[in-house]
């Protein structure tokens, strides 16, 4: 949730399955793990990778937009710095207003992944969704991009893969793993 609407998004929010230590969210998958077979999908499509690599090419820049996209439209090494930096913060708690580095609220953690990318990005999920020009559909989806939620916008997390985001959802609970298949989606960025 965001600085900029916390009544209305603590109202509107879903709670689910905390994430726990970030030790544990990070290393250890049990079979009772919210990241199990996660969304009905196959164990396999639906769990989140152990670690993640940065692409093996160099960062291309999309002409006008500050996008950085690899070969063939995969992400970016920019991408890849983010959404690292994202993983490294599972199970830090979330703090209202916070950007790191010890707990975030949800558009700081997006700030601060992209920040450590290059990208400059303002502490507001409406905010940030209005600032990143290139907006994408849910099939486009690429590691690293924002997915944007509420009507008003009020929550932001990092798509990672399949139907995953990393984001810090709520007071009370830690940056973890959650759908970002919502029905309150209300859009996607790439920065």
């Amino acid at each position: 949730m965001d600085g900029g609407g916390a009544a209305a998004a603590q109202a509107a929010a879903a709670s689910a399955n905390g994430a726990g230590s970030a030790g544990a969210a990070a290393t250890a998958q049990t079979a009772s793990s919210p990241f199990m077979n996660f969304g009905g999908g196959s164990a396999g499509e639906s769990n989140p990778p152990a670690t993640f690599s940065p692409p093996p090419y160099g960062t291309v820049k999309t002409p006008g937009t500050g996008t950085s996209t690899g070969p063939n439209g995969t992400p970016s090494s920019a991408a890849a710095i983010a959404v690292q930096f994202a993983y490294k913060q599972l199970g830090k708690p979330y703090v209202f207003g916070a950007d790191g580095p010890n707990s975030y609220d949800c558009s700081g953690l997006t700030m601060a992944a992209w920040a450590k990318a290059g990208v400059k990005l303002p502490h507001h999920a409406a905010y940030q969704y209005a600032t990143i020009k290139h907006h994408v559909s849910r099939s486009e989806l690429q590691p690293g991009d924002l997915v944007f939620f509420g009507s008003p916008i009020h929550h932001v997390g990092m798509y990672v893969h399949g139907n995953l985001m990393i984001n810090a959802p709520e007071p009370g609970e830690n940056v973890r793993f959650d759908k970002w298949t919502r029905s309150d989606f209300a859009g996607a960025a790439r920065p």
